[in-house]
């Protein structure tokens, strides 16, 4: 997957689990805007992940952001 080297290149480090929800949640997504969403997911995480001052929880700061913004959209 494209994004999966994406995501990695730019220092996130999406488990199985997150690949798995991005799945689920992009299938209430149009064709058309997922390039969008993607980017914007990706935007998120690393926004916050950069704003998190304990490195250690950087990561799952990231993390919490994207697949909330993923969740509130595709509700």
């Amino acid at each position: 997957m494209l994004f999966e080297q994406h995501c990695d290149n730019l220092g996130i480090q999406l488990l199985r689990e997150d690949i798995e929800f991005i799945k689920i949640r992009l299938k209430k997504v149009p064709n058309v805007s997922i390039k969008t969403v993607l980017s914007r997911y990706a935007d998120i995480w690393v926004f916050e992940m950069n704003t998190t001052r304990d490195l250690t929880k950087a990561q799952n700061a990231g993390r919490r952001a994207a697949n909330n913004f993923l969740r509130e959209f595709t509700q």
